[in-house]
């Protein structure tokens, strides 16, 4: 064989060898990374996904086949060129709960997978019996399905039903209330009971229901007392959008539990039977239907009484220390916060008075001969030698006090017992009070008299007429009114002297000769300064018969003597009418289309502008009108 033949053999081996060697495996494995697999807990029935990148480092495109352990899913093969990687998602399927680990194979690679199954979370039961509840493994949540239109149902204390699209039709103990519990009564019927909701913490809300949602809490309305009132610095603690905060007090508008408010006079209307002070700017006046009024030296304040009793009597030791008595034997105590009740020890129809000489020493007396004692814990029954209907208390000193009422009795307390003591008259004595242990007066039905220290004595002349209220700063300076005349009545020590009053007079109270305050009828309220008396109500006085409104803010009152009101913007003013005759009825069809009719046959017109007088007709008296539409 020559040499160039050999050569083409070399040449040809050399080829085959390259080749071989092209097709042949290579040597360094793929990489996978993360190296290894662990899937977040999953629920049965539901996956999880997580990447897995695998790198092919070699000099040659891969292809491999991928074996996935049970519970594992993914692709079943991979192709990644050479010096490349590819991304596959790795799925976690558990199958029942319990951790689960295995192995995926790709090729001679082998990267681990673990993951931890849980059961489905367990659901409510349905609320009726018309549904079935599932965990729903889409939404990741229970759900409630309807069952079958037809199946039978049944619920507590009613009939077999059919269920009609969830719902359990002929089976009707549920009310569907959240505010009632459906019971079962007697012979399978339904009850409803009311749930009792618990008290909110907040003095600003308070327990409240919703038939969809249950138990609640509302805001109490805006201006609900939620802490302590400072009369001196016109502030108190009052609700606002449910919270409690300090704020200043409001303007003096008295409301009942019905919720009707005093508009006109002001501060309110009802009789005041009672009035005392601490000081010139810390009075107390009471009355009918349980009205409290406080005075702070600037206005008139009304006071949450508790109460729509009568109160008859007001006294105190002090401004954190005052007394209130009335019907029933009611006592309410103030104790510089609030009025509370106090248990009386008796069930006398009236308490009429109340007086204190301090925290531990209070008596309060009324009909049937009751006469009440306060220790400072408790009140209690002192019995007396006499019984009579007691109209007044009034002492100088726990040693040293008078009790009176009808028939001229008179009963004095010295420290251990009570005695009868001379009057020198049989007529009712209506008001007790003075300036010391020897200084001392009463006023009852026209009589006056006065204590030197050692016996009454009828003055020469008094009053006609019965008095229930006695003001005394000296023995030259006495005042008394009564209920049932229009007149004050002075001694200045020599004789009587007279003021007109507009109303009767029930009480009497001064801190001193220049400052004095009377109550009295229709809410009257008159101030003395040590010259003058002057009404301290706001408003009309005058008898009102009727009232209309178009709206919120526009309204007319008429009344006596010709008396028209209107009211605009929470306040009213008197507006002239033309007329004396009272007026009796009035009504409109609008704002500016208002008629007014009354006495001698009175018609008159409102045109938004002025009243002007409409001839009627006649001259009987016309009582009301109503209108169908604007003429």
């Amino acid at each position: 064989m020559g040499r160039s033949t050999w050569r083409r053999v070399e040449l040809a081996l050399l080829a085959l060898a390259a080749v071989a060697g092209s097709c042949a495996r290579p040597t360094e494995a793929l990489r996978a990374a993360p190296a290894a697999l662990d899937f977040p807990p999953t629920v049965v029935g539901r996956a999880a996904t997580q990447p897995l990148q695998v790198t092919n480092p070699t000099g040659a495109d891969r292809h491999v086949e991928l074996v996935w352990p049970d519970s594992f899913e993914g692709p079943a093969a991979l192709d990644v060129a050479s010096g490349a990687t590819a991304e596959l998602a790795a799925v976690f399927r558990p199958r029942a709960p319990g951790r689960v680990e295995g192995v995926l194979a790709l090729g001679s690679l082998s990267v681990p997978l673990s993951g931890e199954g849980l059961a489905p979370p367990a659901c409510a039961p349905p609320t009726t019996p018309c549904q079935v509840v599932r965990f729903d493994l889409e939404r990741a949540q229970c759900v409630a399905e309807p069952v079958a239109d037809g199946t039978a149902c049944q619920l507590d204390c009613a009939p077999p039903g059919r269920c009609v699209g969830g719902a359990c039709v002929g089976a009707a103990c549920d009310d569907r209330d959240a505010c009632t519990k459906d019971v079962c009564g007697p012979g399978g019927a339904c009850s409803h009971v009311p749930v009792q909701c618990p008290a909110s913490s907040s003095p600003c809300q308070r327990a409240a229901c919703e038939a969809a949602s249950g138990c609640g809490f509302a805001p109490e309305p805006d201006g609900t007392a939620c802490g302590p009132v400072d009369f001196v610095a016109d502030t108190a603690w009052l609700c606002a959008a449910g919270q409690c905060a300090e704020r200043p007090l409001p303007a003096p508008r008295l409301c009942s539990t019905a919720h009707w408010c005093w508009e006109n006079p002001l501060p309110q209307g009802l009789t005041l039977t009672a009035v005392w002070g601490s000081a010139a700017d810390d009075v107390w006046a009471v009355g009918v239907s349980g009205v409290i009024l406080h005075w702070n030296g600037r206005r008139w304040i009304g006071v949450p009484s508790g109460t729509e009793k009568y109160l008859y009597g007001v006294w105190g030791s002090g401004p954190r220390d005052v007394w209130a008595v009335g019907l029933d034997g009611l006592i309410l105590h103030w104790d510089g916060a609030r009025w509370s009740s106090v248990p009386s020890g008796t069930t006398a129809s009236y308490l009429f008075a109340v007086w204190a000489s301090g925290p531990n020493d209070a008596w309060a007396v009324g009909t049937g001969g009751t006469i009440v004692h306060w220790d400072g814990s408790s009140w209690s029954r002192v019995p007396a030698s006499v019984s009579q209907h007691w109209s007044s208390v009034w002492g100088s000193g726990p040693n040293d006090v008078w009790v009176i009422g009808r028939g001229g009795t008179i009963l004095h307390w010295d420290g251990a017992g009570w005695s009868t003591v001379p009057s020198g008259t049989t007529k009712s004595l209506g008001r007790v009070g003075g300036r010391g242990p020897s200084d001392a007066w009463i006023a009852g039905d026209s009589v006056v008299l006065r204590w030197n220290g050692s016996a009454w004595s009828g003055l020469s002349s008094a009053p006609p007429g019965y008095s229930s209220a006695l003001w005394v700063t000296g023995p030259d300076d006495v005042w008394v009114g009564g209920t049932n005349r229009l007149t004050l009545s002075h001694w200045d020590g020599a004789s009587w002297s007279s003021v007109a009053s507009s109303t009767g007079l029930q009480d009497l109270w001064g801190s001193g000769p220049a400052d004095a305050w009377a109550v009295g009828n229709f809410g009257s309220l008159r101030h003395f300064d040590g010259g003058t008396w002057s009404e301290n109500v706001g408003g009309s006085t005058a008898n009102l018969a009727a009232a209309w409104a178009s709206g919120p803010d526009d309204g007319w009152v008429v009344g006596e003597r010709g008396t028209l009101l209107h009211g605009s913007g929470g306040s009213w003013a008197q507006v002239a009418s033309g007329t004396t005759w009272a007026l009796e009825g009035v009504w409109g069809s609008a704002a500016n289309d208002v008629w007014a009719v009354g006495q001698a046959g009175v018609v008159l017109h409102w045109d938004g502008g002025v009243w002007s007088a409409v001839p009627s007709g006649t001259t009987r008296e016309l009582t009301s009108v109503w209108l169908f539409r604007p003429c």
